[in-house]
Formats: structure tokens, sequence, C-alpha cells
């Protein structure tokens, strides 16, 4: 049954719109930097997305940038939003990671909180809601 309910999450972030340009009222961005060959992706994105589920997060833009064809130009181009696309690029400098979900502060660009793989569901709640917070 956790089996299914993991499809179940995965299912619908892959099929909910996916936007990579911040709403208006976003005050903080949650980046998901995904490939479909990335181990950690495959742990995180199902918790993020419980966390989705189970919480509103208002002023909060999810997006997922996700970098499976290994193409750093397309991969940045999908951010669409120039503060995320600088504050992506200057968070990895030269190499693109993948498997962190980056905090990012709409106002002033800067990653205020990186979640990976090791995260629970309560614990990615709280540290959207605290950068949120700090915003």
């Amino acid at each position: 049954m956790p089996l299914v309910k993991l499809a179940l999450v995965a299912l619908a972030f892959i099929a909910a719109p996916v936007t990579a340009s911040a709403q208006d009222d976003a005050r903080l961005a949650a980046v998901l930097s995904y490939a479909d060959w990335c181990a950690s992706c495959r742990v995180l994105e199902p918790k993020v997305e419980e966390a989705r589920a189970e919480t509103s997060f208002e002023g909060v833009e999810f997006m997922r940038l996700d970098y499976t064809a290994r193409d750093d130009d397309a991969y940045f181009a999908q951010a669409n939003n120039s503060v995320i696309e600088t504050a992506v690029r200057n968070h990895f400098g030269s190499r693109v990671r993948t498997g962190m979900l980056l905090l990012i502060d709409l106002d002033d660009g800067a990653v205020v909180g990186e979640v990976r793989r090791d995260a629970t569901v309560q614990d990615i709640t709280y540290q959207i809601w605290s950068a949120a917070a700090d915003t």
C-alpha cells in the first residue's frame, strides 16, 4: 500500500502543471533540482509532494528544474525568471547538482535554504515555513 501512495504522489507531481515563473504574490521559491536518473531525486520528490499535499504554503511558488538531459542551458532556461536563474547559477557555480530543493528569497535572490533527501516530510514543511517567514 505505501508503494501505491508513493506512486500516486509522484504521478500528481508529474501531472500537475509545473511552472518555472514565480507567482506575483510569491516571496519564496521552492525549486526542486531534478533528473530522472538521480536516486536522491526519487527519494526527495515524493516527500516534497507529500508536504505540499498536507500543508498550504502561502507566498511560496514550487517549481522544478529538470536536468535529465544534462544540458546546462536548457536547465537554466526553465527558470524563466532572472532572480531564480541567477540564484541557482550562483548557488551551483560551474556544476549543476540535482537531488535538492533550493529555497530562494524572491526579493533579494538569495538561496536561504537547501533541503536534501534525508529530510523528513516534517523537516521539509518546517524549513519551507521558516524560510517563508524570514522573507
